[in-house]
């Protein structure tokens, strides 16, 4: 099993708003399946992220850890998602061969 971005953003929901209903409502999703990335989460780490309660859920230590590691995670993908590319074009010469028939009908087509 590998750790999705659905994952941690479920996590970092659930550690900031202090309960999986709630997190649930905010990320527009089921509470149980904020529920099972968690435990999927949790799994995976080899320990638990939450102490859980009737009044809801705090970070274990582990879970403090984890969630700073989630920031950085999120913030190097919305950098990621961000930066500019750079404007890559192709150049040179491409060579084409066929019938004078079919590259009469379908190359203007595609031709910008």
């Amino acid at each position: 099993m590998s750790l999705t971005l659905r994952q941690v953003r479920y996590f970092v929901a659930t550690a900031e708003i202090g309960q999986i209903s709630q997190a649930a409502i905010h990320l527009n999703i089921s509470q149980s399946a904020v529920t099972t990335a968690i435990k999927e989460l949790e799994s995976m780490l080899g320990t638990l992220l939450f102490q859980r309660s009737a009044q809801g859920m705090s970070l274990t230590e582990a879970g403090r850890h984890f969630l700073n590691r989630a920031y950085v995670i999120l913030r190097s993908v919305d950098d990621a998602l961000n930066s500019p590319l750079p404007d890559i074009r192709a150049s040179g010469v491409l060579r084409l061969a066929g019938s004078y028939t079919v590259i009469g009908y379908f190359l203007p087509h595609q031709l910008p």
